[in-house]
């Protein structure tokens, strides 16, 4: 018998692209591009560009440490933990010092400075350091005191830096304008804010400084005979 030879025509088997936003062998990679697909063979995005939370070429990695959103561009500075890969808001609500808002990744601005810039400086001439509240160029505004100008004028003391007295009978006086809360200065003084020596009042002050500095010197004298 001559031989036998069956034809037999299978069907030629295909596999399947990659589609959805997946990549690479088997299909099993995600690329999380924001605006195109990606290549079903790299991974590379058609059109560059990563959403929230993920970063790299392929936009397969996510972020790190402190940082968050678009390509993972953006940092937060949270107190107390890290923050959210995607929002950026911090784990545990809080920022260090300089930093503000949900994600503490806006600086303190307007004469704010601290955790969250939760304080104020009253600074005369310049902004303070958003972190430590320092006056960049030192000096007060009427009534505040202090590096960072930030702690109020005591009793008694008023205007720029608090470096004015007041002499009220009655009360104290407006920490900036320096004007008695109740009218009215001791013996010696006069003015809205009682800070202007009455008459010869500052000679006769002088007269016996004089006076006692001439007795004292007399004694020493004394002593030494």
């Amino acid at each position: 018998m001559g031989g036998f030879k069956q034809h037999v025509n299978c069907p030629e088997v295909k596999g399947h692209e990659c589609t959805n936003h997946t990549f690479g062998r088997d299909c099993n990679q995600t690329c999380h591009c924001a605006n195109s697909e990606c290549d079903r063979r790299s991974g590379i995005c058609t059109i560059p560009g990563c959403t929230d939370g993920w970063t790299g070429n392929t936009c397969s990695q996510e972020c790190t440490h402190q940082k968050f959103g678009r390509d993972c561009n953006q940092t937060c500075h949270c107190a107390n933990f890290d923050c959210d890969r995607m929002s950026g808001i911090c784990t545990i609500p809080g920022c260090i010092e300089g930093w503000r808002g949900h994600s503490c990744s806006q600086e303190c601005t307007n004469h704010t400075f601290g955790r969250d810039c939760n304080q104020t400086c009253h600074c005369a001439n310049s902004e303070c350091d958003r972190r430590s509240g320092i006056c960049t160029i030192p000096g007060c505004t009427d009534g505040w005191t202090g590096n960072t100008c930030s702690q109020e004028c005591t009793h008694q003391k008023f205007g720029r830096d608090c470096n004015q007295t007041c002499h009220c009978a009655n009360f104290d006086c407006d920490r900036m304008s320096g004007i008695c809360t109740i009218p009215g200065c001791i013996e010696g003084w006069r003015g809205h804010s009682c800070s202007q020596v009455v008459g010869n009042a500052s000679q006769c002050a002088f007269v016996i400084s004089l006076k006692i500095s001439a007795e004292r010197n007399l004694e020493t004298h004394d002593e030494l005979r």
